[in-house]
Parts: C-alpha cells; sequence; structure tokens
C-alpha cells in the first residue's frame, strides 16, 4: 500500500485533497482516468464490501487495508455492519439445513437419553 503524507499530496494537489464523504477524485494522464481517490472510510469501506461480496480474497482485502491478521478483517466487517462472507447461504443451503434439522433434534435427544 503506498502512502502520501498530506503536506506531500497539499503541494501536488492542493485543494482537491478536501473531500466530502462519498465523493472521490478522480485523476486523468493525457485524458484517461487513471486513478481515483477516496476519503479513507469510503476506500475502507469499498475494499471490505468487496472482500464480503468475493470480488476480493482476504490477503487482497488485508494488503489493501493494511492489516496483517484476518481476525482485525473480520473485525473491520463487524464494525462496519459488513455481512461476514461466511455467514450466508444459498437457498439450496437453508432448504438442506431445514431438512436435516429434525433428523439432528432426533440425533441429540437420543444421545442425550443414554
Amino acid at each position: 500500500m503506498k502512502t502520501l503524507s498530506i503536506a506531500e499530496g497539499e503541494s501536488l494537489l492542493g485543494e482537491h485533497l478536501n473531500l466530502n464523504p462519498g465523493e472521490s477524485l478522480v485523476i486523468t494522464a493525457h485524458g484517461i482516468p487513471t486513478l481515483r481517490v477516496f476519503t479513507e472510510k469510503t476506500g475502507r469501506r469499498l475494499v471490505l464490501a468487496g472482500f464480503s461480496a468475493g470480488v476480493l480474497s482476504a490477503g487482497e482485502a488485508m494488503d489493501l487495508l493494511g492489516i496483517d491478521w484476518r481476525g482485525d478483517l473480520l473485525d473491520a466487517l463487524a464494525e462496519e455492519r459488513i455481512e461476514r462472507p461466511d455467514a450466508r447461504m444459498t437457498d439450496k443451503e437453508r432448504d438442506d439445513l431445514e431438512r436435516a434439522l429434525p433428523l439432528l433434534r432426533e440425533i441429540l435427544e437420543n444421545q442425550t437419553k443414554n
């Protein structure tokens, strides 16, 4: 992850670094967009949402956020109230689980009786 101090950035970009939440700055080279600058909070939420949606791997998201431990990535998802990728079930998985629950309950009841 590359970083730029605000002093260096201001000398390069001046007033353009004063972004409002949800606002971004597009930097072009020869009229072609090459970079998009967000506030840190917006960029963080975009990376976390990308990980949650399966667009980014855990490693990619951790690299982009400067996180070394996967637990911190999961904490960041919780702080931003973004659903964990492993917390979702497909409709088929949910149906399979609902069909299996009565059998699982019966097995557990029989084990507690013995």
